[in-house]
């Protein structure tokens, strides 16, 4: 952390002349590290541009290091799929643009290396959505109807999770919530064929892609995952 002092005026006290010091402190900036994957987990190889927002619209300005080297609200013109800035803010809303399209991640925290999944140009019209399910125990199906991208939390820790009311070759991407630290364990077995136990943990953005292999939308089996 950074300090500077500023000198005042001397004071007399008792004939002694004293200097009077105050220090200040600067910034405290904190990393966040991105990286931009597509729906494969494969690195991006585009050309990307970001747009830094502490909240909704309201533009951020971000910093290369912690000597405070300004960037500005954007990244632009970035050839590397992992980017690293620094900020003030405890969270950040980022807009990832490349030649496919664009999506916007919310609610960003520099606790590790945050993953953006930039899916294919069919999903990328008017920034997909992120829909929020909530599982509460003892319940441990949520329903996959018409979501392509799913926010996932629960009240407690739990296993043996899967969606239902899927469509026959739908897929889609599973992510942790933002905050808490439950664990969801998705358990290979019945309704599931993932090669084995998957667990996302909240606020860790754990990813696990899904594609529906039933006609009854509750058979799936796992086309990649990400532990953080």
């Amino acid at each position: 952390m950074k300090r500077f002092a500023i000198a005042l005026p001397m004071l007399i006290i008792g004939g002694v002349f004293v200097a009077t010091v105050v220090f200040g402190q600067a910034m405290y900036l904190k990393p966040y590290y991105i990286s931009v994957v597509d729906q494969y987990g494969e690195k991006v190889t585009d050309t990307l541009d970001f747009d830094v927002y502490t909240a909704g619209s309201t533009v951020a300005t971000v910093y290369a290091d912690r000597a405070e080297t300004a960037i500005g609200t954007t990244l632009d013109d970035v050839t590397d799929s992992d980017v690293v800035f620094y900020g003030e803010n405890t969270s950040y809303d980022i807009i990832v643009y490349s030649a496919q399209g664009a999506v916007k991640e919310m609610g960003i925290t520099p606790a590790g290396r945050h993953q953006i999944i930039l899916p294919d140009y069919e999903y990328c019209v008017d920034f997909p959505a992120w829909d929020q399910v909530d599982i509460t125990s003892p319940t441990t199906t949520f329903s996959a109807e018409g979501k392509h991208y799913i926010l996932l939390s629960s009240d407690q820790s739990i296993t043996g999770v899967y969606p239902t009311t899927g469509a026959l070759n739908q897929e889609i991407v599973i992510k942790s919530y933002t905050t808490g630290s439950n664990t969801i364990r998705f358990d290979d077995g019945t309704s599931m064929t993932i090669g084995g136990n998957i667990t996302l943990q909240e606020s860790q953005n754990d990813v696990l892609c899904l594609k529906c292999i039933d006609a009854d939308g509750d058979e799936w089996m796992a086309l990649y995952a990400h532990d953080n």
